[in-house]
């Protein structure tokens, strides 16, 4: 995933939406910003914003708070980075851990209500499907 996202960020251009929000990144950054960039555009960036600042206007009331919350805890972990480094590292862990923990669920609930075969099944295609990269990332 981490190719693909540094692969997919330098071919293509970002969107100059009217409400969308660019990140704020340190002026003395640890980590080269080709690596952390990836992962702080779109809906990430609103989402680290609240993290990083909480909530400092009316778009940012769009964005539940437990993946702010959980990734600024996770952050914490992570003292030898950059403020903003931190939050963007822990929001792909947490985002990874979220998905690995409803790839999971999901072989478990098909596991019951079915068979081992169609659970296994389940998982490989909850983890293939292109939506995933939104999960995983």
């Amino acid at each position: 995933t981490l190719v693909w996202c540094v692969v997919a960020d330098a071919c293509l251009p970002d969107h100059a939406a009217t409400d969308a929000a660019a990140y704020a990144f340190d002026d003395s950054p640890v980590l080269p910003l080709w690596f952390v960039r990836p992962f702080s555009r779109w809906d990430s960036a609103h989402l680290l914003r609240v993290a990083r600042q909480g909530y400092a206007d009316d778009l940012d009331a769009a964005f539940f708070p437990l993946f702010p919350f959980l990734a600024r805890a996770a952050a914490t972990a992570l003292p030898r980075l950059a403020p903003a480094e931190r939050l963007i590292v822990a929001g792909v862990f947490v985002s990874n851990a979220c998905f690995v923990g409803a790839a999971a669920a999901a072989y478990a609930a098909t596991a019951a209500l079915l068979d081992e075969t169609t659970a296994f099944r389940v998982g490989v295609a909850f983890c293939l499907t292109p939506a995933s990269v939104f999960c995983s990332t």
